[in-house]
C-alpha cells in the first residue's frame, strides 16, 4: 500500500542524484586503476560506522547490555534491564543507521518506488550469507554481495545480481546457519 500511495504521489518515474561536487571525480590509485571518489567516501564511511558501533557493542554500558538482552532477555530482564526501552533504543539507532545507508545509497543508483524490494532482497543475502545475529558476518556479507554485483557486472552483464544468490544457494548448502552464524551469533 505504502508502495502505491508514492507511486501515486510521485509518480513510477525514477530520479537521479548526483554526489556533492565535492565527492564527484575520480580519485586515481596506481598504474591506471581509479575508483570513484564518491565510491571511496562510501567505503570509508562504512569503516567509521562498523569501527564506531563495534566500540559502541564492545567497550560501553550500553553495549554490553544489548548483547547481555540479545543473548537471555529473561535474564537481563531479572537483572534490572528495561528490556522493551532497550529494544526501543536499538530499534531507533537501526532505523536511523538505515536512514543514514540510504542517503549515502542514493547517488550510486537512481530512486524508484520500487527501490525498497532490491534492498531487502539484498538484505535477506546479506542476513543467509554472514548468518543470522552475526554482526561480523553482516558485515563481511554486505561487502560479498556489494563486490560481487560490481565486479559481477563488469564481466557479464546481469551476472552482478545472480552472484549473491549462487553464493547464497552454496553457503545454505555447505553450513546453513551462515558463515559466521551459530557460535558467535
Amino acid at each position: 500500500m505504502l508502495t502505491d500511495a508514492i507511486r501515486t504521489t510521485f509518480g513510477t518515474g525514477s530520479n537521479v542524484v548526483r554526489p556533492p561536487a565535492l565527492l564527484q571525480g575520480d580519485l586515481v590509485i596506481s598504474g591506471g586503476l581509479s575508483l570513484p571518489t564518491y565510491r571511496a567516501f562510501l567505503i570509508a564511511m562504512s569503516i567509521v560506522v562498523l569501527a564506531a558501533l563495534f566500540v559502541v557493542l564492545r567497550t560501553t554500558n550500553i553495549g554490553r547490555l544489548v548483547r547481555a538482552t540479545s543473548s537471555d532477555r529473561d535474564m537481563a530482564a531479572l537483572l534490572g534491564v528495561n528490556v522493551p526501552r532497550l529494544y526501543t533504543l536499538v530499534f531507533f539507532v537501526g532505523a536511523a543507521l538505515a536512514g543514514l545507508g540510504g542517503a549515502l545509497a542514493i547517488p550510486t543508483q537512481s530512486v524508484t518506488p520500487s527501490l525498497g524490494n532490491q534492498v531487502i532482497i539484498n538484505a535477506f543475502v546479506i542476513a543467509v550469507i554472514g548468518g543470522l545475529g552475526s554482526f561480523t558476518g553482516a558485515f563481511v556479507g554486505a561487502y560479498f554481495v556489494g563486490v560481487s554485483i560490481a565486479v559481477g557486472s563488469i564481466y557479464v552483464a546481469g551476472a552482478g545480481q545472480l552472484i549473491p544468490f549462487v553464493a547464497m544457494i552454496v553457503v545454505l548448502l555447505v553450513k546453513p546457519e551462515g558463515l559466521f552464524g551459530g557460535a558467535e551469533a
